[in-house]
C-alpha cells in the first residue's frame, strides 16, 4: 500500500531547505509513493519538481505586524493545512522549521497523520526571540519523529524528542555535479562562494580577505553566487576596496555546479551553519575547499588538511593565509581536490534519501501497528 508523504515548508524559493525538499521529493517518486509538497505562500517552486509530485500552495503567508496578526495568520494556515491533510489522506507530514512544525502538529490533531520535524540550521544561534526558542524546545516534543543533520545539534532539544529522533546528514543533492578530473594548472583563477547574502554567511570577511589576498597573488577573481538583504552593503564594501573588476556578486542562479566546478578554490565563510549544501556541492565537484570551523556541519565534512582546510570563524588573516597556501601549493590543492570527491559516495542522494525513507516508514508503521 502506497504512502502519502508530504513535505511542508514556507516556500520553495531559493535556499538550502528548499533544495533539500526538492531533491528528496523527486527521489521519493522513484519509490512509487504519492508525494506532495505543501507551501504556505503562493509562489511556484524555484527548483524542479517531478510532474508526478502534487504541489499545493496554501496561500496564507502574510506579514504579521503584531501578535494579533500572527494569531490570525497562523490560524488560517492551520485550517488550510488541516483541509489538505484530510482531503489527501496524508500519512506523514515532514516539516522544515518551527513555524511549519507547529502548524503541522496543531492541524493534525485527531487525524492519523504523523508529523516529523527537521533541524536544518544551528538552533543555539538561529532563533533570537524567546518565544521561538521556547516553542522550538517544547512544541517539537509533540512531533512523532525528528531528523537532525548532526548529533551535536540534538543537544539543543529535550531528551524526550531525541529518543524518537534520528541523525541523517545532508546529501549531495545535485545529480548533475561535474566530476571530471581537472588539474590545478587547468583551473580558472577564480575563488568562488555560494549562499544567501546575509550576515550569517560572513561574505564581508571573505571580501576583506580577498582584497588583501589579491595584493599578494595577482590575477584572481572572486565570484559570489546568491541573493539576500546584504547585497547593497556587500557591493558598497567591494566598491570601497576598489575591487569592482575583481569581485562580483552574480545573484541567484540555478546551475551553480556548472558555474563553479572549474574554479581554483571554494570558500565557505559562514559564522554558523546547519549542514552546508554549498560546501558539499563544491567538494563533490572536486574543488579545493576552505571553510570556517563553525557550528555545525563543516567539521562533519572536512578532515583538515586531507579533503579541505578549516579556519576559525571571523578570522580575516587566517582566511588570507589559507587562500595563499592553496594558491602557492598546487600539490596540496590537488590532494584536497581528489579527496573531496569522496563525498559523492558517502553522501550520495540515493544513500541519504534511502535513510530518510526508512525512517519515515518506521514512523508510519508505528501507527499502523
Amino acid at each position: 500500500m502506497s504512502m502519502n508523504i508530504a513535505f511542508f515548508i514556507s516556500s520553495m524559493i531559493l535556499g538550502g531547505s528548499e533544495r533539500t525538499v526538492a531533491a528528496l521529493a523527486n527521489e521519493f517518486i522513484m519509490y512509487n509513493e504519492n508525494i506532495f509538497v505543501i507551501t504556505i505562500d503562493n509562489q511556484a517552486s524555484f527548483y524542479f519538481l517531478d510532474p508526478k509530485i502534487k504541489y499545493i500552495n496554501l496561500n496564507t503567508l502574510k506579514e504579521s505586524k503584531n501578535i494579533f496578526d500572527a494569531i490570525v495568520n497562523n490560524s488560517k494556515t492551520i485550517r488550510a493545512l488541516r483541509r489538505v491533510l484530510k482531503r489527501e489522506k496524508i500519512d506523514v507530514l515532514i516539516s522544515f522549521n518551527i513555524t511549519t512544525l507547529t502548524a503541522g502538529i496543531l492541524s493534525s490533531l485527531f487525524l492519523k497523520t504523523k508529523i516529523i520535524g527537521t533541524e536544518m540550521s544551528n538552533p543555539f544561534l538561529c532563533e533570537t526571540k524567546k518565544l521561538w526558542r521556547f516553542m522550538k524546545k517544547n512544541i517539537s516534543v509533540l512531533a512523532d519523529g525528528f531528523v537532525f543533520q548532526t548529533k551535536d545539534v540534538s543537544g539543543y532539544y529535550r531528551k524526550a524528542l531525541v529518543k524518537k529522533s534520528t541523525v541523517i546528514p545532508n546529501a549531495v543533492f545535485c545529480r548533475d555535479v561535474p566530476v571530471e578530473n581537472i588539474k590545478m594548472s587547468e583551473r580558472n583563477r577564480d575563488i568562488c562562494a555560494v549562499g544567501r547574502l546575509e550576515k550569517v554567511k560572513g561574505f564581508d570577511v571573505l571580501i576583506k580577505a580577498f582584497s588583501k589576498f589579491s595584493e599578494i597573488c595577482e590575477g584572481y577573481t572572486l565570484s559570489i553566487y546568491g541573493e539576500g538583504s546584504e547585497r547593497e552593503n556587500l557591493q558598497l564594501l567591494i566598491d570601497s576596496l576598489k575591487l569592482n573588476n575583481k569581485a562580483f556578486l552574480h545573484g541567484k542562479v540555478s546551475d551553480v555546479p556548472q558555474r563553479i566546478y572549474r574554479s581554483y578554490m571554494f570558500v565557505l565563510s559562514s559564522r554558523f551553519e546547519g549542514m552546508p549544501n554549498a560546501l558539499m556541492e563544491a567538494m563533490a565537484c572536486g574543488l579545493p575547499c576552505i571553510s570556517t570551523d563553525c557550528d555545525f556541519g563543516p567539521r562533519e565534512l572536512i578532515i583538515n588538511g586531507e579533503n579541505g582546510l578549516l579556519i576559525p570563524v571571523d578570522d580575516v588573516n587566517a582566511l588570507i593565509a589559507a587562500m595563499h597556501t592553496l594558491a602557492k601549493d598546487a600539490d596540496l590543492a590537488e590532494k584536497l581536490s581528489v579527496n573531496a570527491k569522496g563525498l559523492n559516495n558517502t553522501h550520495s542522494l540515493e544513500r541519504i534519501a534511502k535513510m530518510h525513507y526508512k525512517y519515515i516508514q518506521s514512523i508510519v508503521n508505528n501507527r499502523r501497528e
